[in-house]
């Protein structure tokens, strides 16, 4: 059996320029394609999590959105500027 795909797990924090580079690597060796999952978790289940104070102080379910939209869109930056030093002129 043959493994085709990749699956390269994500999340805000984490730095996964080698975890991109392990998968470009073993990729190559496997012939095999690269996705990458980028993990956030609904900003609902996060302010469930938070206790009574946090939200006393003013966090708010449109202010979790807004900040883990800016997570995931430095995410999709930090993985197209890493495919991009990846790419060779030939």
């Amino acid at each position: 059996m043959f493994v085709r795909c990749l699956l390269v797990p994500t999340a805000a924090g984490i730095d996964a320029a080698p975890r991109y580079e392990a998968a470009l690597k073993l990729g190559r060796r496997l012939g095999a394609h690269i996705s990458v999952l980028y993990i956030s978790p609904t900003a609902s289940r996060h302010l469930a999590t938070l206790p009574a104070v946090a939200l006393a102080n003013g966090v708010d379910l449109a202010a979790l959105q807004r900040e883990f939209q800016y997570d995931a869109a430095a995410g999709r930056e930090a993985l197209s500027a890493w495919c991009g030093s990846k790419v060779s002129p030939w």
